[in-house]
């Protein structure tokens, strides 16, 4: 499970997901939620695993595919839009929308400015770059490299 927070100047539940995106389809809750929200099945085309014809090679596999799926929840709170997605949810969301450096500043605010020890950075495109940070000891946030960091965010 992820969270998301939007910009400000995104207005609408539309403005939150990917219009291109071909596996989205909306869900109605079962009972009244106590906010704005809305929620989205998000599925994967299914397909053979990539490792599928080096076993045909030898032995005989009918009716194996690989598919994924995902939930995508939108929130409206005081007046700001939210994201929760689960599984593959996020892969759907507009990602020109969301607020640069959410997740760094929660984290950051929660552990105190001063007590970080480690930080696990992954952007997510059509390439992951994933890298791992260890201080020694407990330091500020600005003691990691700005690439992590992302320039120049305010804590």
């Amino acid at each position: 499970m992820s969270f998301y927070l939007f910009r400000q100047d995104v207005k609408t539940f539309g403005d939150c997901v990917r219009e291109d995106y071909p596996g989205l389809d909306p869900a109605e809750p079962d009972k009244k939620l106590p906010f704005d929200a809305v929620g989205y099945w998000v599925s994967l085309e299914s397909k053979a695993p990539k490792w599928s014809p080096f076993i045909e090679k030898c032995f005989s596999i009918t009716g194996v595919e690989n598919q994924g799926h995902g939930f995508l929840l939108l929130l409206k709170v005081s007046g700001r839009f939210f994201a929760v997605s689960f599984g593959y949810g996020f892969l759907a969301l507009n990602r020109a929308n969301l607020e640069r450096n959410f997740g760094i500043k929660v984290a950051a605010n929660a552990i105190g400015k001063d007590k970080v020890r480690m930080i696990d950075s992954r952007t997510i495109d059509l390439v992951t770059r994933q890298q791992r940070v260890n201080l020694s000891e407990e330091a500020s946030i600005q003691t990691f490299p700005s690439t992590l960091t992302t320039n120049g965010c305010d804590f």
